[in-house]
């Protein structure tokens, strides 16, 4: 099961919206929105850090809801 639980994320000079993504009770991922102004993809949400199978992954989605269903296909497709 994922879960995104809302937490703030410290981004340069100022906390933004965050989520900490869950997979059975395991961290998996880190999303922050990308707010300021200077951010080509402002508005997106980026992947901070990804753990497991998603280490090393470098995204931006439109979406939370993007970004929880590439995460979920992602870990289903490494079971």
């Amino acid at each position: 099961m994922i879960e995104a639980h809302k937490i703030a994320v410290a981004n340069h000079d100022l906390p933004v919206e965050g989520r900490l993504v869950l997979s059975d009770n395991v961290l998996v991922a880190i999303l922050a929105h990308l707010e300021a102004e200077y951010y080509e993809q402002r508005g997106q949400w980026n992947l901070e850090a990804g753990f497991g199978p998603l280490s090393g992954e470098e995204r931006v989605f439109a979406s939370v809801d993007k970004a929880l269903d590439w995460i979920r296909s992602t870990l289903e497709k490494a079971l």
